[in-house]
């Protein structure tokens, strides 16, 4: 009796500390998803990533800021060098390997069984749109001289990529601000050792671009 008494207690005490586990594990998971980050910079009662769906210009070439209305113009340049932290964050963004199965599990599916909304949150379109915009958007601040940032600082931002997608972007922006980003020459060299042919073309062409003249006209 005492043995199943006994049992009996330490089986209460292992279910209590299970679920005070579980308890903490859900707690942390909401702390870290509904925590409120930095707040982003504002004008006029919209985000930076509000004024990040501005879109671009024909083909991602870069307009001049004459060409954006007033409103946007002053948007863009009030943000400055406060900018900076949220656009290389989601000029990084690469698509997470388990999204990237799921997808392809999901586009698997019959047709009547797949909802459009997962297929969207698993595509991740939002965030890539995001990145380009952004990156567009860097690359113009940059080249209105809106802000001047280092470009060493910025290598070591986008060292991390490695998605062709989101190596595109990195690349693309050093190539529109030309010689100003001279100083990231060395690293788009070693882009050229890329196992992408597209990236290895890409980096030998932003060089070309920052040595030389021109500008890309695509992402």
């Amino acid at each position: 009796m005492e043995d199943g008494s006994t049992t009996k207690v330490a089986n209460k005490k292992w279910r209590a500390i299970v679920f005070g586990l579980l308890v903490v594990a859900v707690g942390v998971f909401l702390v870290v998803v509904f925590w409120p980050g930095p707040k982003e910079p504002e004008y006029q009662g919209k985000k930076l990533s509000d004024w990040v769906e501005i879109g671009t210009g024909p083909r991602g070439t870069i307009r001049p800021i004459s060409e954006y209305n007033n409103e946007n113009a002053k948007a863009l340049s009030s943000f400055g060098t406060n900018s900076l932290p949220y656009l290389m964050k989601w000029i990084r963004f690469e698509e997470p390997s388990w999204k990237v199965r799921a997808s392809k599990a999901y586009q698997n599916l019959p047709r009547q069984l797949r909802l459009s909304g997962i297929e969207v949150w698993l595509s991740c379109e939002k965030e890539k749109r995001r990145a380009g915009n952004a990156a567009y958007l860097l690359a113009l601040l940059w080249n209105c001289q809106f802000v001047s940032p280092s470009v060493t600082a910025l290598v070591d931002n986008f060292k991390p990529c490695e998605q062709e997608s989101s190596l595109r972007r990195v690349i693309w922006i050093f190539a529109a601000t030309g010689a100003k980003a001279a100083p990231a020459v060395p690293y788009l060299k070693q882009l050229q050792q890329n196992s992408s042919q597209t990236i290895q073309f890409k980096a030998r062409m932003a060089i070309h671009h920052i040595t030389g003249a021109g500008l890309p006209t695509d992402l």
